[in-house]
């Protein structure tokens, strides 16, 4: 599969090479029947052939981006390499999408996310050849250590593809309902989630049939209301009111995690939960702590608290209840369980509203985070969850406002303050403490 999309992208990237012979032509000498028109008007047409020529090369980079998600998929089951290089594989295949449909729908939020896409597709393809050539000559295998260094890994990762959440969620008003916005969301991740695994879910359907009402719970509560309401609250609510419902999460998911699945909570954690706790307020409250007395409730902080509650409730079932699927194929079915929930109040809200349902721009924001807070960000927080526990890994939560405000800084060109570095000397602390092994 993966050689046909390799093919099928050599074909269009040959082919789109053939405008950039257009300007060859045009400004060249000797062509008599170009003399009726002005250098201007030459230039511009050259222009446009140059122009078109990058939305044609993008367009061959989605079949290469599908080849990176089927090669990073195979790399990460086959049991030689280690995981890490097919995640990395898969979020470059993610960033190459996400860079060309952006670029093709919605060319005004693409001129803000290109740079870091770049960035790290780059970084996953070069990092994942150059350390697959070195495995292939040391031809090791993949210990249970090596799985817990990866899970440990994707919790510095998965907070970085959250963050694209925070910069649709800035784009999304006025471009896209959060219903339609979600649902969109959810079903493309769900596709993806579904990519190879068909016949794993195949034979176990007697299984998946006998716990769908599981499947529909966990989509309620952490594709529609983890995903619609956040969007619904975000217009009548403020950033700070939404950081600070938010970081509640943790600390529940610690406490019902020590009194519900019985996962050993140590002196040590709790220090760190506590630790982390305080460098997000730090950066919340940007290094202001009176202004805790300043917040007041609006009508969106019920509907964050909701998606507060949801989370913290889909991080403890998704722990509770195994299941014999691997962590993408229930993903994918948990992803469309949610798109059947959220279905209804989508087609509500599409009638209800004068805004157009689907618009290009909306399309574009739909894909970006349905590839990386949707698939890449869910994908990874499921294995960490079967690595590391629910209550150690529910702290990843707290690197949510530090990666958003470099991010921010990064794309955004919103300004670093002294009170992010603070926030970080106690947030990465604290994280550590809250994994670190009992003994060490």
């Amino acid at each position: 599969m993966a050689t046909i999309f390799s093919i099928v992208q050599t074909a269009v990237l040959a082919g789109n090479t053939m405008t950039l012979l257009v300007p060859l032509f045009l400004l060249g000498s000797g062509t008599y029947y170009l003399k009726d028109f002005s250098a201007q008007q030459l230039q511009s047409v050259s222009y446009l052939a140059i122009t078109t020529h990058g939305y044609g090369f993008a367009i061959g980079l989605i079949f290469f981006g599908f080849a990176c998600l089927v090669r990073g998929y195979r790399i990460f089951r086959s049991g030689y390499f280690p995981k890490a290089l097919g995640l990395m594989v898969l979020i470059a295949g993610m960033s190459y999408l996400v860079n060309s449909f952006t670029m093709l729908l919605a060319p005004s939020f693409a001129a803000a996310i290109f740079p870091g896409f770049s960035e790290t597709t780059g970084t996953c393809i070069c990092a994942s050849n150059s350390a697959a050539q070195h495995h292939c000559v040391q031809n090791t295998e993949v210990s249970s250590a090596s799985k817990h260094r990866l899970a440990f890994a994707l919790m510095f990762i998965t907070p970085a593809l959250w963050a694209v959440n925070y910069l649709v969620a800035r784009s999304a008003p006025g471009v896209i309902e959060p219903h339609a916005l979600a649902l969109l969301r959810w079903l493309i991740a769900s596709l993806l989630f579904s990519l190879g695994q068909w016949g794993e879910i195949w034979e176990a359907r007697a299984e998946i049939a006998g716990e769908w009402k599981r499947y529909l719970v966990l989509g309620a509560l952490g594709m529609w209301i983890c995903g619609a309401w956040v969007y619904i609250g975000g217009r009548t609510t403020a950033a700070i009111n939404i950081s600070l419902i938010y970081s509640i999460a943790p600390v529940l998911i610690v406490l019902a995690a020590r009194l519900w699945l019985k996962e050993r909570i140590s002196l040590t954690q709790g220090i760190g939960v506590a630790l982390a706790l305080a460098g997000v307020l730090h950066v919340v409250l940007k290094g202001e702590w009176s202004r805790l007395g300043n917040v007041t409730l609006v009508p969106g902080d019920g509907w964050i608290f909701g998606a507060t509650i949801a989370w913290a409730m889909y991080s403890l079932l998704l722990r509770r209840w195994p299941s014999r699927l691997n962590a993408s194929a229930r993903l994918a079915l948990i992803a469309m369980a949610g798109v059947l929930v959220m279905l209804p109040f989508a087609i509500f809200e599409a009638v209800n509203n004068p805004l157009p349902v689907l618009t290009l721009n909306g399309i574009g924001l739909a894909l970006a985070v349905a590839i990386f807070p949707g698939y890449g960000a869910y994908l990874a927080y499921s294995v960490m969850q079967r690595e590391l526990g629910v209550a150690r890994v529910g702290v990843v939560l707290y690197l949510g406002p530090i990666y958003a405000a470099v991010i921010a800084w990064l794309v955004l060109g919103e300004a670093l303050h002294a009170y992010h570095a603070w926030a970080m000397a106690m947030v990465l602390p604290g994280v550590y403490l809250v994994n670190r092994k009992s003994g060490t």
